[in-house]
């Protein structure tokens, strides 16, 4: 039992913003990487064992299993864990619904655009219904938008370029199979950074 004029024992202290965002692009940076191996090293075999559907499931259990390891510092103090994932697992199986449904009923282009805008509000808003207030959720949903989309975006173009005709002129002497799934590996990194830096940012905004 404390002593009277004993002082409380510090807080643990939070995270700046540029901080959050930095952790959460780098942190889901490689958790994009991890979870996007799945694909990259089998997505055959899913193709073959149950189809999209159950390979972006695989994808999607992945994120939400490893997010954690690297990304609980975000929510500095007791049961960072916990607190982490009683946010983002609901916040993320929202996104995940939202973002399937669009690009399965409008497919590449509008669909990704769709379901990047969707996803990101929709993601936004259960975070900060969790994490006690949704007063800021429009600005923290646009910028998770932006940053996710334009990441998601480039990282697909960039894979499009190793995985197509051209794909021997930027990476010599590899060959198809391997650039395949360099490809794929490098559009998980680019669309876990995007992502991780909005993540970073609405965590910081609905800071406990």
């Amino acid at each position: 039992m404390p002593k009277s004029g004993d002082s409380p024992a510090p807080r643990a202290a939070l995270p700046t913003r540029p901080r959050s965002i930095a952790r959460g692009a780098w942190g889901f940076g490689i958790t994009g990487v991890l979870a996007f191996s799945i694909w990259a090293l089998g997505g055959g075999w899913f193709g073959r064992h149950g189809g999209e559907g159950f390979l972006y499931a695989a994808i999607a259990i992945a994120f939400l299993g490893l997010a954690g390891l690297l990304l609980h510092p975000l929510c500095p103090g007791e049961r960072s864990f916990l607190r982490f994932y009683l946010g983002f697992i609901p916040a993320f199986l929202a996104y995940s619904v939202v973002w399937s449904t669009a690009w399965f009923a409008f497919g590449f282009g509008w669909g990704e655009v769709i379901g990047s805008l969707a996803g990101s509000l929709v993601f936004v808003g259960v975070l900060g219904r969790f994490r006690g207030g949704i007063r800021p959720f429009l600005a923290a949903g646009l910028f998770l938008f932006v940053v996710h989309f334009a990441t998601y975006w480039m990282g697909g173009q960039l894979a499009y370029r190793l995985i197509g005709s051209h794909g021997a002129d930027l990476l010599p002497g590899v060959d198809a199979g391997t650039r395949a799934i360099i490809a794929k590996l490098l559009w998980g990194l680019f669309y876990g950074t995007g992502f991780g830096a909005g993540l970073g940012n609405a965590l910081f905004v609905f800071r406990d």
